[in-house]
């Protein structure tokens, strides 16, 4: 398992990890148990490179999804997967380092992007004229994250 960070300089290689995809089942647990000493030269810091990470994960979240549409995995698959990725984002955000403020402004930026991939989404499915991403939406919809 991922050495649980406790200074600034172990959080970098784990947020690498992190926004780069690798090992969630042992990063994700490590991120959330992290502690980390927030004085105000290290959440300056630290707050940057974690919304990097997140950035990034975004990046590769939506890249993923684009490869299975272009490697022709069914839409519905693909779909279910993106729901994979977007909870573990959540899990993620769930870091008890975090002061409450910090936490729930990553939670809103989190939020806020996945709105931005459900509208996105929906404007493709108004596009689709086989009508089955608009169907498999609303059933995706009626499931709710």
């Amino acid at each position: 398992m991922s050495r649980i960070p406790g200074i600034y300089a172990e959080w970098i290689p784990l947020l690498k990890d992190f926004a780069a995809g690798r090992d969630d089942e042992e990063t994700i647990p490590a991120m959330q148990q992290g502690r980390l000493h927030w004085c105000d030269i290290v959440a300056g810091r630290f707050a940057s490179r974690l919304m990097s990470a997140f950035n990034a994960r975004f990046d590769y979240i939506g890249e993923r999804f684009r490869k299975a549409q272009d490697d022709e995995i069914p839409i519905e698959q693909a779909l279910k997967q993106l729901d994979r990725d977007l909870d573990l984002l959540f899990q993620a955000s769930q870091m008890q380092c975090l002061p409450n403020k910090e936490k729930q402004m990553l939670q809103d930026e989190i939020k806020k992007t996945c709105q931005a991939m459900d509208e996105a989404l929906e404007e493709s499915a108004r596009q689709d004229p086989s009508g089955e991403l608009a169907l498999l939406l609303r059933r995706r919809n009626k499931g709710s994250r």
